[in-house]
């Protein structure tokens, strides 16, 4: 016997195809992708590997539920704008397609604004891989090279297609491990916090520090920010390296002045996208409390590039840090 509560929507899909959304799984995509490419009146000559960037927060933050909204959105945004397409749930939050090169960009600039603006309270973005088939290439590898140009721009908030250009697959292993590992490497303070002197110029005498990042990474040595940084971005996790250093910064301030010296200013860099990923003003204002700072021993900077980008009125908050500490930005 079966019980008709069982017979939702859901379990009607076939087994190769995604439970969630219905499109194809990956096992399905590079069967019938295999048999496509070898009728040569479909001319889909193009694969497109698509990224949902801070999927994983948004999960945390609005719940599961809000997540698979997104996904089922997606798809179906997916098929009204390629409806000549193979299109794939990879996993998670990936996306591929086989498709015509016809109107590509156009279509996914499209594609990439209808999921901006998917959820009012919300930002999300897209960011699109693209690899144009040669002769003597499977669809496999095109997902491969797609999947490279994807993960070559991911918190890059100025890009969101990038063309397979054949450089792209040096760190893509760094890359994938950095997401793996950054939940632990916070746990296991495996960030290391370093203090550069910023000297004045006319007098050559030290008048604060900078804090400064690099990460501990078992396999890799000691990591640059710049190793890391753009993927947490991608991630929307950068805001919690970001209170990370904060709060190693305060300790150490605390520490100094437990001791009985006094201690010199310290700046501490910051993404403009902390603000949009949480309330910063708060969190900066309640470590400070906690560990009795006072606001003009800590000072923040942005980058040239952020102000510059800045369009969600994030540097109307880091004045709000500024009211009580001290703020700068640098190129």
């Amino acid at each position: 016997m079966i019980d008709m509560s069982d017979l939702t929507e859901k379990s009607l899909v076939p087994e190769d195809r995604d439970v969630l959304t219905g499109l194809a799984d990956m096992y399905l995509f590079q069967r019938e992708a295999e048999s496509l490419q070898k009728d040569l009146r479909t001319r889909l000559n193009t694969v497109v590997f698509l990224n949902v960037e801070d999927f994983r927060r948004l999960n945390r933050t609005l719940g599961r539920d809000a997540g698979d909204s997104c996904l089922v959105f997606i798809a179906e945004q997916l098929k009204e704008l390629f409806p000549e397409a193979l299109i794939s749930r990879f996993s998670d939050d990936h996306f591929v397609l086989l498709c015509k090169d016809e109107d590509l960009n156009d279509r996914l600039t499209k594609l990439h604004e209808s999921v901006e603006t998917w959820q009012s309270n919300f930002a999300l973005h897209l960011k699109a891989g693209v690899y144009s088939l040669q002769e003597g290439d499977s669809v496999m590898e095109g997902v491969s090279y797609a999947g490279m140009a994807c993960a070559s721009i991911q918190g890059n908030d100025a890009v969101f297609i990038q063309y397979f250009e054949g450089n792209e697959g040096a760190s893509l292993l760094t890359r994938h491990d950095i997401a793996d590992r950054f939940d632990d490497a916070l746990r296991n303070h495996d960030f290391e916090v370093l203090y550069q002197p910023v000297i004045r110029a006319v007098s050559g005498k030290m008048s604060s520090l900078e804090a400064l990042v690099r990460w501990n990474l078992s396999g890799y040595g000691l990591l640059e920010p710049s190793s890391f940084l753009p993927v947490l971005k991608a991630e929307g996790e950068i805001y919690r390296l970001d209170l990370y250093v904060i709060e190693q910064v305060l300790k150490d301030l605390k520490g100094i002045l437990d001791s009985g010296r006094n201690p010199v200013p310290v700046s501490v860099n910051l993404s403009l996208r902390d603000f949009a990923l949480t309330d910063m003003v708060s969190a900066v204002h309640e470590l400070m409390e906690q560990y009795g700072i006072d606001a003009s021993l800590l000072g923040f900077e942005v980058s040239e590039k952020d102000l510059l980008r800045d369009q969600g009125g994030c540097v109307s908050l880091l004045k709000q840090l500024q009211e009580e500490g001290s703020s700068d930005h640098s190129g």
